[in-house]
């Protein structure tokens, strides 16, 4: 369900402009479409304020990787890969589309 073939950038990457406001009949999941409440808000995180937050909150970060994979078709040039996920084509640039990260609290 995406817009078009181009990578574009619509909103801001970095966070603090406040949220964006979607409305939209569908979601990331695989559900029927919706019919009603489809008015749904997002806020910006950059990595690094959520791994700063994370470390300042006294947390260790025990991995941070990266994707170029995505659960969901975002969007409609996307292929499906043999694990089931969805992959952008071969020759588009290859970007990070989805990121892992685990922290831990560390024991005294």
């Amino acid at each position: 369900p995406g817009e078009g073939p181009e990578l574009l950038l619509r909103h801001d990457y970095l966070e603090g402009r406040g949220a964006i406001e979607r409305d939209a009949t569908y979601t990331y999941t695989d559900g029927p479409a919706l019919t009603s409440a489809t008015v749904s808000y997002e806020w910006m995180h950059s990595l690094g304020e959520v791994v700063t937050t994370l470390v300042r909150a006294g947390l260790r970060i025990d991995s941070l990787t990266e994707s170029e994979l995505l659960p969901w078709p975002r969007w409609a040039h996307m292929t499906r890969t043999d694990s089931g996920w969805w992959a952008l084509p071969d020759g588009d640039p290859r970007v990070p589309l989805l990121y892992g990260l685990k922290a831990s609290k560390p024991t005294a």
